[in-house]
């Protein structure tokens, strides 16, 4: 992918209105609409009109640049996130936590990287927590 802008005129905005705002609007856009078409694309939600005694959960976007400090910006991202923070353990939700590779995963893939010489790359997974289902029905 080839490089977009310089980092150095670029401020990312802290919320959608200074977003649409910047110069940049029609590439936070386009992030944005990435971001939905991938909630779409996995079934992530349903529109429906709120009912008494729903908990609606707050939310925001968040946005982001995808490349090097001191390079040129690869890519535009934006980030429909819950407030998750407002739930109740144990009565909204009963897990919390970002499933990540334990310390001991990771060092038994470096071992057996250097065992056989083999190549370690990285790599990212778009729209990776549509990907996992959750049990409990949260509305936003």
């Amino acid at each position: 992918m080839s490089a977009l802008h310089q980092p150095s005129e670029l401020m990312i905005p802290r919320t959608i209105r200074t977003a649409l705002a910047s110069n940049y609007k029609s590439e936070w856009l386009l992030a944005a609409e990435k971001e939905l078409k991938g909630f779409e694309q996995h079934n992530v939600w349903t529109p429906i009109s709120p009912e008494k005694g729903m908990k609606v959960l707050g939310g925001k976007w968040v946005s982001d640049v995808k490349g090097q400090a001191s390079s040129s910006i690869e890519q535009f991202k934006a980030r429909d996130v819950a407030h998750g923070f407002s739930q109740r353990l144990g009565v909204d939700c009963f897990d919390v936590y970002a499933p990540t590779a334990s310390m001991n995963s990771l060092r038994l893939l470096l071992a057996m990287k250097f065992q056989y010489s083999m190549l370690l790359t990285d790599f990212g997974v778009c729209s990776i927590y549509p990907y996992s289902p959750i049990e409990e029905v949260i509305y936003m």
